[in-house]
């Protein structure tokens, strides 16, 4: 129900603006709402809107209007709070930076009914041929979620490939960077790039996307879209505390800076300490970050964001990866859960500083130009020890790595889009352009340890030194006189680690890399979506989607010249160029079965540029492409209160890199092929119960390769053949969340959920007679706002892993990665 308002009172919109261009629909507005204009009060005095009787429009209720406002705002309020008992809707935004990064304009629970992700504009979910997956912030609040890898656990194939990282894997396939506000992250990512506080929603688009996004994992990737500034006042506080060392403080103030809004500030600050997530003693982390912004409106039709984040990231959120599989015994290890393969003072730390401009220009109803730009600095810095197999199953050689990675990052952006309609034709066209400057820095050098024993690891060992040292690894196998020297404390790295005991004077090491990247990429992209065929209820039945992207990338990379100080000899600069020009198209068509009924079929392409030179003609490598098709149906029905979509897909990446073990050579013969379904629903039973449930299935298997153009027989072979498993691969997924929420009587604010995630087996050894076994995560939520005088402040309690199952996320050979043990965590928030 949506309530039709003629107000003639300006100060009432002062609280409650909202933008005139919404790409001709506006937030919470059903997909059948066609409005062409608001008109301007600051010509007339009055607008014409029309207001969703839901709760989420009704932000705050404390406003002092002048008394000839009194009876259109008791007529505009009274029309909202009659629907306060419905959904489950605990404030969010009216408005956000248009007409791009509109957030809040669904009133059933989780559910996000339009997306920015797989059209850069914004369009219904249910008009969309495409597969998206939206976690909203209620849903990430509830489930506890500290990092947005997280997040992953509740949508259909998509599983988190680290316990302590931001790191997924979509339909097989890894994804590479997150996304953030639709533009790629900060990359080269030591950590993940976005805090849960900043993050309003997570949005997984899955299947190649490169028409848009350019060189974009195959599976799909995950935009992280961004809190902005509101339009009335609020602040919040919270904090935090849990076990194994957790411990978290939040704040976020914003609102206008002036009487009609146009200017406005929001200012988010975050800090978490934690243990690891999956280790009991080692690698504690600290993550701490601050986002502050200021929307300027300076004209009707001109709106600017101005954005700066700054976090730190600190202590170890690496992988810690640990033997898992004994070949000798063809068993499991059954290691102690706490044995590490590194060293107790094992950590990094990453600063990012981000700055952000976005410029939106509304030309007419229907024409709307956005320039983005943002420039990223960013340094890590790690130091860490790992372990590699030998012969013995017993024994593990060790390494110790010091780790340089600057990183800066410009990038500048700009998306025109318009609407047209001819006759019964609506077209909507995307015209877009990217330039983005990449450089990035790799410096480290590895330090040998002592051999470790598996089953008595011997933590704080001296490393290796001298000419005895050098000697002894020469006799081993490990290293060579080439390939190692003896250091000086010449390099030693702004932690002073030679100082530190753990790299003396002598050490051995093996040679000292410091290579830079620098990747440009310049792009343009267009995207035209046409409807027509209207049922009468002003929705189209038909849906036509074109789009492509044409894409320069350009890799130049520059080994620099070894220190003079190396004894065995300085090494010359080297520089290698390598060049890619693509361009990915997308098709699709969707056809409305009924107004709540839709069914879809779409093709798209994805691209990895693949750096290097086929060694026996000298020919650049082609990039890696990946080729989608999908085809699936998406449903919203009993007035919005089931919702879903379920679609069947095939992937094939083709241009792979292997190495052709008979001729020595790296050749780009392997494909892969993804096939699989999935299906995500959500059902607000009544307005007390809502419930998330998702399955999937998915196979993955190397469909050519160079060992198909040679005999069988040969003694030498390559390390893929047809037929082979693609490793770390689930070959299911499934999720389930039930919440309640006690809208009346006693308990009267209360709320609570449970749900699970089920993950199951990934091979390990491509001829698939190795995996790492499924597993089951149980999560449980308890949470309860208070009222009255107590009104704002809200307490929460979580539980992941009920059971403290010991799980593997992945593993590789002989080595598996942990996932998290159980953890609890209790929050307390205050807004006002």
């Amino acid at each position: 129900m949506y309530l039709p308002v003629r107000l003639g009172c300006p100060q009432l919109f002062n609280h409650f603006y909202i933008n005139p261009i919404q790409d001709g629909r506006y937030p919470g507005l059903s997909a059948n709402t066609r409005l062409s204009r608001i008109t301007n009060s600051s010509l007339n005095n009055e607008r014409i809107i029309m207001i969703p009787q839901h709760p989420q429009f009704l932000q705050h209720r404390y406003y002092t209007f002048k008394r000839h406002c009194l009876l259109a705002a008791t007529a505009l309020f009274t029309g909202l709070g009659a629907s306060a008992q419905d959904g489950d809707v605990e404030g969010g935004e009216i408005v956000e930076l248009s007409p791009f990064t509109v957030t809040g304009d669904s009133p059933k629970g989780y559910v996000q009914s339009s997306t920015l992700s797989a059209t850069r504009t914004n369009t219904q979910i249910l008009d969309l041929a495409h597969s998206v997956q939206i976690v909203t912030k209620e849903q990430i609040n509830d489930m506890g979620i500290d990092m947005i890898a997280e997040s992953a656990r509740y949508v259909s194939n998509v599983d988190t490939r680290s316990a302590n990282s931001d790191s997924v894997g979509i339909r097989g396939f890894s994804s590479g960077a997150f996304y953030v506000d639709g533009t790629v992250a900060e990359g080269g990512g030591l950590n993940g790039d976005r805090l849960q506080a900043f993050v309003e929603r997570v949005e997984v688009v899955k299947g190649a996307s490169a028409v848009l996004y350019g060189a974009a994992p195959a599976g799909g990737l995950v935009n992280l879209v961004t809190i902005k500034p509101l339009t009335f006042k609020q602040h919040s506080i919270g904090f935090g505390i849990g076990d194994k060392g957790y411990a978290s403080a939040e704040f976020d103030s914003s609102g206008p800076l002036n009487s009609n809004g146009s200017l406005r500030y929001r200012v988010t600050g975050s800090w978490t300490e934690q243990d690891s997530g999956s280790h009991p003693y080692f690698g504690p982390a600290e993550r701490i970050g601050i986002m502050s912004q200021l929307y300027i409106r300076p004209f009707e039709k001109t709106e600017l964001l101005l954005q700066h984040s700054f976090t730190d990231y600190g202590g170890s959120l690496q992988p810690q990866v640990r033997p898992y599989w004994n070949t000798e015994a063809n068993e499991p290890w059954g290691l102690p859960f706490n044995w590490y393969r590194g060293e107790e003072n094992d950590g990094n730390d990453t600063e990012v500083s981000w700055f952000g401009l976005t410029w939106i220009q509304t030309f007419s109803d229907n024409w709307h130009l956005k320039v983005t730009g943002n420039y990223t600095d960013k340094h890590g810095l790690q130091e860490w020890g790992y372990t590699r197999t030998t012969s013995d199953p017993d024994i593990l050689l060790r390494n110790f790595r010091h780790l340089e990675r600057p990183i800066d990052i410009l990038n500048t952006q700009f998306d025109l889009v318009g609407q047209t309609d001819f006759g019964g034709l609506h077209n909507k066209l995307l015209l877009g352009g990217q330039l983005r400057r990449d450089e990035q820095g790799n410096q480290y050098t590895d330090r040998y340890y002592p051999t470790f024993p598996v089953l008595e690891p011997n933590y704080g060992n001296p490393l290796y030194s001298g000419q005895e040292g050098l000697d002894f690894l020469i006799d081993q196998g490990r290293t060579s006189a080439t390939s190692s020297y003896v250091s000086t404390s010449e390099w030693c790295g702004p932690s002073d680690i030679c100082k530190s005991g753990y790299a003396e004077v002598g050490e051995v090491m093996t040679d000292v890399r410091d290579r830079t990247d620098v990747k440009v990429t310049r792009a343009f992209y267009w995207n035209d979506s046409i409807s027509f065929w209207e049922n009468g209820d002003g929705d189209d039945r038909i849906h036509l989607t074109a789009g492509g992207r044409w894409d320069y990338f350009r890799q130049t990379t520059t080994n620099h010249a070894f220190p003079d100080t190396r004894p065995l000899g300085a090494r010359s600069t080297s520089i290698t160029d390598d060049d890619t020009v693509e361009y990915f198209p997308r098709y699709a068509v969707l056809v409305k079965v009924t107004p709540q009924f839709s069914a879809y079929m779409m093709y798209s392409e994805a691209m990895k540029p693949v750096l290097g030179f086929e060694p026996t003609t000298g020919q650049e490598f082609l990039p890696e492409i990946a080729e989608q098709t999908e085809g699936g149906v998406k449903f919203s029905l009993f007035d919005g209160r089931f919702t879903g979509s379920a679609s069947v897909f095939e992937i094939t990446r083709t241009n792979i890199k292997e190495t052709d073990f008979v001729r020595f050579i790296t050749v780009q013969n392997k494909e892969a092929t993804a096939t699989g379904w999935e299906f995500d629903s959500h059902f607000q039973i009544n307005d007390s119960w809502q419930l998330l449930g998702g399955f999937s299935s998915l196979d993955q298997e190397i469909s050519d390769s160079i060992a198909s153009t040679y005999d069988a027989g040969s003694e030498l072979i390559t390390t893929s053949t047809i037929g082979d498993a693609v490793l770390n691969i689930p070959d299911a997924t499934g999720y389930f969340w039930l919440k309640y929420s006690a809208r009346e009587g006693p308990i009267a604010g209360f709320s609570a959920g449970i749900g699970g995630n089920y993950i199951g087996d990934r091979f390990i050894e491509a001829d698939r007679t190795r995996s790492v076994p499924s597993y089951m995560v149980l999560d449980a939520m308890m949470k309860y706002s208070f009222a009255g005088k107590m009104e704002g402040l809200s307490v929460q309690f979580n539980i992941s892993n009920l059971e403290d199952e010991e799980i593997w996320t992945a593993g590789t050979g002989t080595f598996g990665q942990p996932g998290f043990l159980s953890r609890m965590r209790f929050h307390m928030t205050y807004t006002f």
